[in-house]
């Protein structure tokens, strides 16, 4: 038995107590360093991340200052795209400006759907005029006029945006 002790204490190194370690020999302050600072870079990550979702809730909740410019700028662009639309498809399939704006839900123009007025959530107002079309929306107001958006009157036709 004494023999397998021996064999056992030369194959491991001997046990020392924490206190008689030397500071250059112990990986402990070391590691409790490491872990101090992965606390810190991890409580910053937090901050940071909740600094990001209370703006972001902030601009979506509160902050309307440019929402309604936002809107009336979305609606020209939008208006814009319909208007390419159709002349591409008097270009392409008909040789003239379709009847009404359904006839552009196909695969081609609009797969989901034309494209509403976010003020309305119809259809724009769409006419085939003897030259071309009128494409309208009648802004946040929905009477014709309006001195500034986003209850100013968007009017395009084949030639672009009517000012």
């Amino acid at each position: 038995m004494d023999h397998e002790q021996s064999l056992a204490s030369l194959d491991s190194p001997p046990i020392a107590r924490p206190d008689e370690l030397a500071p250059e020999n112990s990986n402990r302050r070391g590691h409790l360093v490491a872990w101090g600072m992965f606390c810190v870079a991890g409580g910053i990550v937090t901050l940071l991340i909740g600094l990001v979702v209370a703006a972001t809730v902030f601009v979506f909740f509160f902050d309307r200052t440019g929402s309604k410019d936002h809107d009336w700028q979305g609606t020209k662009v939008t208006l814009s795209q319909i208007q390419t639309a159709l002349i591409m498809y008097k270009l392409n399939d008909a040789g003239e400006y379709p009847a009404s704006l359904s006839e552009l839900h196909s695969a081609k123009y609009f797969p989901s759907g034309v494209p509403t007025c976010p003020y309305t959530k119809a259809n724009f107002l769409y006419k085939r005029t003897p030259d071309g079309f009128t494409l309208t929306c009648l802004g946040k107001d929905r009477w014709p006029g309006g001195a500034e958006p986003p209850e100013k009157d968007i009017i395009f036709n084949e030639s672009g945006e009517v000012r």
